[in-house]
């Protein structure tokens, strides 16, 4: 699904269908790190950490998830919140990424990106588990929201497609909640508490056929 401008009226507002294609992307070895609506044109706003074209497209409506290739300048104001507030996750992410011990590029990992017209406000992850002894367990990584973007849904949207794409790669996805209010939501979202060193939560995905 390809196009150059403004997505078609039917597919506006539907972020399901927007960023439907990283499977195909991952099989192709590509990824988007500009706004995913912008296929052919980009973003042409310097924001993405890529050589734009300079033709911009006009954003949908809706918020949109789509697959990142680089930590480019898009992602500033989610590392300057998170470090003013502490976040070390945040912190671990761009330190992991720099030095190339983690860029989820390994088969089946992915990173996201939240976007809300043509502003990054979250990110998120889904890594082969380093805790794990097996090939077939995930693990949700480094998943954070501008502060004034959470309760909006975001967050869920983003969690789901993490797991939409661990499916057919891992058979179980842990996670490590950072906070009492983190392991809430993951639970509204089907994990259940697990008792493990290096997890609190887990759920079952579509297994590996």
């Amino acid at each position: 699904m390809r196009w150059t401008g403004r997505p078609p009226s039917a597919l506006r507002g539907r972020p399901d269908i927007l960023a439907s294609s990283s499977a195909s992307r991952r099989s192709a070895g590509g990824s988007y790190p500009c706004p995913p609506w912008t296929r052919i044109r980009r973003c042409g706003t310097g924001r993405c950490g890529m050589s734009c074209d300079g033709r911009t497209a006009a954003a949908p409506a809706g918020p949109t998830v789509a697959a990142l290739a680089a930590l480019g300048p898009a992602v500033g104001p989610i590392r300057d919140e998170a470090r003013s507030q502490g976040v070390d996750f945040v912190r671990r992410l761009f330190e992991e990424w720099a030095s190339g011990a983690n860029r989820f590029d390994r088969p089946g990992e992915i990173f996201l990106g939240v976007w809300r017209g043509d502003r990054l406000v979250g990110v998120g992850g889904l890594n082969r588990d380093p805790y794990a002894a097996g090939g077939d367990i995930g693990r949700v990584r480094h998943v954070y929201l501008l502060g004034a973007h959470r309760h909006l849904g975001l967050g869920t949207l983003l969690v789901t497609r993490l797991l939409r794409e661990a499916e057919g790669h891992f058979r179980i996805v842990r996670l490590r909640a950072a906070s009492p209010e983190a392991a809430a939501f993951y639970r509204r979202l089907g994990f259940a508490e697990c008792a493990d060193p290096a997890a609190t939560h887990l759920i079952r995905v579509r297994p590996i056929p």
